[in-house]
């Protein structure tokens, strides 16, 4: 992804946590249930850098949803009004990076995913067009763990399918099996326990296919063993994007030996962890999509099953150490990872891109540019930096492999 723009960052990632505050309003959450008693469909899905997206019908009318276990399930404003849906308040939502505001919620009669129908299932509304990141996706809305817990859930990127089934005991997993229990929040979310390298153990730790990222840490649970000082690399400028915008700061990278169960059963033995200030513990899909992953809320277990991907698996690192995002009428640069090409290259935060491969751009080309940026090719970007014009090279680099890694640090 050449100079990502900052929704579908690989090294970024999209995230979206609805932390929700509002009393006598937990009813919310278990109203729904599935309408029949038995079913077992496997259904194709889109998968774009790790994230499901499924065709769902609201009361009818098909629409695209994004399948998140981090969030509670969630409709797009605009569809609201075009259904003529009764709302109602419901509190205040917090974002992924603690950004708190009013939001209200509807009950929807039914979500139809492929002939299973979901009843009487509960939805926050927000106005995702409004948010460049959301937009681009084109969906409707997230399909959240409110509505995904009354019913056993198979993810296998390999086949790009999941498997729904009213409960897990008709899946036959694989000898490799690995299995994680978790508990579960009021929205019921999945909240897993893992160890990292040799001795730090996390709790609550969010499964979030919602999220493109791979394992996202708080920095306060892993100052003992990580100093943003000897990063493998990092990044500044925009760290993220939630629900309510953009978040300014920095994420820093670390590549830690072994990834373990609370049993102490090897998920990987490499992972690359990004550190935050913000936004809790995640496990997101660049983990997720190494395995075949079934969730059995029943029993409170994930199951992984480890996958070869081939040719599928996607160099989740190589991309070309920017991003960018609308500011007003302008793309500016709005991150830059350190070390990168970007940066010898002499890109600045901040600087605006009026071109893009000799075709000019500006704010209302953003979805437009991401598909652009799509392609492996090599990139050349105009930038215009006060009264200059500038043109600036840009290949594909993997950020941790680059022989440059250690050379341009930023003080």
């Amino acid at each position: 992804q050449a100079c990502e723009t900052i929704d579908m960052q690989k090294v970024i990632g999209v995230l979206l946590i609805l932390l929700l505050f509002s009393c006598g309003k937990q009813r919310l959450w278990v109203k729904g249930k599935v309408q029949q008693k038995s079913f077992a469909r496997e259904i194709p899905v889109q998968i774009k850098n790790g994230l499901i997206f499924v065709e769902v019908f609201v009361n009818g009318r098909p629409c695209n949803f994004l399948m998140d276990t981090g969030a509670p399930t969630l409709i797009d404003a605009q569809l609201v009004e075009e259904l003529g849906l009764k709302t109602k308040a419901f509190g205040t939502a917090v974002d992924s990076y603690d950004r708190r505001n009013r939001i209200d919620y509807t009950v929807l009669e039914t979500i139809t995913i492929d002939s299973i129908n979901f009843i009487r299932q509960g939805a926050l509304i927000s106005d995702l067009r409004s948010v460049p990141v959301f937009d681009c996706l084109d969906i409707d809305g997230l399909l959240g763990a409110n509505l995904m817990r009354n019913a056993c859930w198979q993810m296998d990127y390999k086949n790009e399918v999941i498997r729904i089934q009213e409960d897990c005991e008709g899946f036959i997993y694989s000898a490799d099996w690995i299995v994680m229990p978790f508990r579960v929040n009021n929205q019921g979310t999945p909240k897993l326990s893992v160890t990292l390298g040799d001795s730090l153990r996390l709790s609550d730790v969010t499964l979030d296919f919602g999220s493109s990222s791979g394992l996202s840490l708080d920095l306060e649970a892993v100052e003992e063993m990580f100093d943003p000082a000897g990063a493998d690399l990092f990044t500044a400028g925009a760290a993220g994007v939630g629900l309510y915008g953009v978040e300014l700061d920095s994420i820093w990278f670390m590549s830690p030996k072994g990834l373990f169960t609370s049993r102490q059963d090897l998920i990987l033995p490499d992972v690359r962890a990004r550190i935050r200030r913000k936004g809790g513990h995640l496990f997101g899909t660049q983990i997720l999509r190494e395995f075949r992953s079934t969730i059995d809320w029943k029993n409170n277990e994930l199951v992984l099953e480890p996958v070869p991907m081939g040719e599928k698996r996607s160099p989740v690192w190589n991309n070309f150490g920017c991003a960018l995002q609308p500011n007003g009428e302008i793309l500016e640069v709005a991150q830059l990872v350190y070390p990168s090409l970007a940066v010898e290259s002499g890109l600045v935060l901040g600087d605006t891109v009026v071109a893009i491969n000799s075709r000019p751009v500006d704010a209302t080309d953003f979805c437009e540019a991401r598909a652009l940026f799509g392609a492996t090719d090599p990139i050349e970007l105009t930038i215009q930096r006060q009264e200059n014009h500038l043109t600036v090279n840009l290949r594909q680099q993997d950020l941790f492999d680059a022989p440059q890694n250690k050379s341009n640090k930023k003080p």
